[in-house]
């Protein structure tokens, strides 16, 4: 287990390698509730064809919304620093056919 601050890169105050412990409150259902993903990505006015960024991505929340809002030609890019976390919600993506991601 990692300290408070991550010695293994400067300025990280949170380790964020074991992504199901994170799963289970980033993707709660109930999440959608109070977030409300679908109003804030239709207050981007995001268009067909664009590209956007989700930076700080974490386990993939937003961008079934997003991939939606860019269509078939647009184009998602899911960062995050936390390589694990990149490497699930590329998973995710996979497996819910979001080729945009």
């Amino acid at each position: 287990m990692r300290s408070e601050v991550d010695t293994d890169r400067p300025g990280m105050k949170h380790d964020f390698s074991d992504v199901d412990k994170y799963v289970a409150s980033f993707d709660n259902p109930e999440r959608a509730a109070w977030q409300k993903p679908d109003q804030v990505v239709a207050m981007m006015e995001i268009e067909p064809g664009m590209t956007v960024v989700d930076l700080g991505a974490g386990t993939g929340f937003f961008e079934p919304e997003l991939s939606r809002a860019v269509g078939a030609s647009g184009k998602v890019l899911a960062l995050d620093v936390e390589p694990k976390m990149v490497e699930h919600l590329g998973r995710r993506a996979a497996e819910a056919g979001l080729a945009q991601v």
